[in-house]
Formats: structure tokens, C-alpha cells, sequence
């Protein structure tokens, strides 16, 4: 339940994602019940390559971005699933590392069996976007991986998003709502750009409870790596000093300077302001 927008800018061979971060279900007397605004729906995984000594440094690796609506549960528990494999792999054969394509269709096993397992404890429909450079292709792709309950048990399907240049998906509980949002933003169809990162912060600014809310989740894959970025948004009170919005760096809620420090170290994420 929630929000998920995917555009390519073609130009800079570039897919962008965004989302909400509330996790919501039905009431118990109808309704929506607000679970928490800090959730975590747009995250990362690295593939990394080995060779025949463990010890030493991964022959080939890349990240990809890994998104979500739906069933927190069955999501969240195929993702934890790849992750271990994901980052040890080997090869027999060629030395180079699996598709897109191929990392769909393997998340799509873990998806499939934990939607099966879950399906008689509520609803277990989910999709999946990953999003990363393929390197056979040579070009940044985006896959949907998506289960559903049916008749004889659960239905899987991986499919390649094709997106052409500000060509916009979207995905999740909310789209309907944004679909007429965005309509309005911009009648005449252009290529997208920020519009859409720019109406989802508009709408949470609102408050509204419903099943999208909470704060804005931001990444993009690039031919380098998947960026997985903090939201920078005007703080609702005050001015800086010389007359500027104050700008506060938010990441899954809360402020990036209260938790980017790891002992001695400090998290760099970059804040995506337009």
C-alpha cells in the first residue's frame, strides 16, 4: 500500500525512482491505520562476483536499486533472502555477472514461495522494481517482479518495464490518485523530469491519512551504480540567515545529521532538492 513513480531520462541513461514511506492497512472498522511514516521501500542490493579465493577482492560487483508495494512481508523476506546469495557469487563459466533479467526471475522464486506460504494470513499481492546497468545490454534497466493470489494458488510474472525518454509507471495503492495529480501537472504529456518527485512532496505536505504518506524516498540508476539518496525538503519554520528556505536532510524520517554517525564514521548521502 503506497506509491511508487519510475521515469527514465534518457539523456543522461538515467532511471529515476521515488516513493512514499508510510506502511498502512485496513482499519478493524473500516478506515485506514497509520503503522508508521519511517518505512523503508526503496533499497539496495550489490551483486558481487567472486573468484576462487574468498579473500580476495570481488572480480566484478554492482549495486541495484530494489523497490516495493504491496505485502511488506513478502517483500521485505525475498529481499533478506537474496541479499546473502547475491553477494557470493561465482561462475563456472564466464566471468561476468548475471542479467537484470536474471536477477528478476530469481527474486521472483523467493516472492512466489513466501507469497504461497503467507496467502491464507491476509493479503500477499506485492510487486518488485529493480532497477540497475545491465551489462550484457550495456543500458540501465528496470524489471517488475509481481505476485498475486488466484484460484490455483499464486500467479508470478517478470517483466521488463519499457520506458522510453520521461516516459512515467507508476505503481501501488495511490497511483490512481497521482495519475489524476499528474494529469493536471502537465496536460500536454511532456517528457517528465522532477514534476513528479515535486507532486509527491506536495502531496505529504498535506498530511492526508490515507494509505500514501509520510516522507519522500529518492534514488536513481545510473551506468556507475544505483544511488540511493536522502530527501531534501524546506523546513516549514524560519529562514536561515541570509533570507534562503532552511533545508533540512531527511532520511527515513528523520534528520540525516541525528543518525549518519557510525561511531568514528559518518553516512554520506546525497540530498536531491529539485
Amino acid at each position: 500500500m503506497t506509491l511508487l513513480m519510475v521515469w527514465r531520462e534518457s539523456e543522461a541513461d538515467r532511471i529515476w525512482i521515488v516513493s512514499d514511506s508510510r506502511l498502512s492497512r485496513d482499519g478493524p472498522t473500516g478506515g485506514i491505520d497509520r503503522m508508521t511514516d519511517r518505512a523503508a521501500k526503496i533499497l539496495e542490493a550489490d551483486l558481487h562476483l567472486l573468484g576462487r579465493d574468498p579473500g580476495h577482492p570481488p572480480l566484478k560487483s554492482r549495486t541495484v536499486g530494489f523497490a516495493y508495494t504491496g505485502s511488506t512481508l513478502v517483500a521485505l523476506e525475498a529481499y533478506a533472502a537474496v541479499l546473502p546469495l547475491w553477494s557470493r557469487l561465482m561462475s563456472s563459466g564466464e566471468q561476468k555477472l548475471p542479467s537484470m533479467g536474471d536477477c528478476a526471475r530469481h527474486l521472483g522464486v523467493f516472492l512466489k514461495a513466501y507469497a504461497f506460504d503467507l496467502a491464507n494470513s491476509g493479503a500477499v499481492g506485492t510487486e518488485c522494481i529493480l532497477l540497475g546497468r545491465d551489462d550484457e545490454a550495456g543500458v540501465v534497466e528496470a524489471w517488475q517482479v509481481k505476485v498475486h493470489k488466484v484460484a490455483t494458488g499464486i500467479d508470478l510474472t517478470v517483466d521488463q518495464l519499457r520506458l522510453g525518454n520521461g516516459e512515467l509507471q507508476l505503481f501501488g495503492s495511490g497511483k490512481h490518485d497521482a495519475i489524476a495529480r499528474l494529469r493536471d501537472l502537465n496536460p500536454e504529456a511532456k517528457p517528465w523530469r522532477r514534476e513528479p518527485l515535486d507532486m509527491l512532496r506536495e502531496q505529504l505536505s498535506q498530511d492526508e491519512l490515507g494509505t500514501v504518506g509520510g516522507g519522500v524516498q529518492v534514488a536513481f540508476a545510473a551506468p556507475d551504480r544505483f544511488h540511493l539518496s536522502a530527501d531534501a525538503t524546506a523546513a516549514g519554520w524560519g529562514r536561515a540567515s541570509w533570507g534562503d528556505p532552511w533545508v533540512a536532510i531527511r532520511f527515513r524520517g528523520f534528520d540525516l545529521s541525528e543518525v549518519s554517525q557510525v561511531g568514528h564514521t559518518f553516512a554520506s548521502l546525497a540530498g536531491v532538492s529539485g
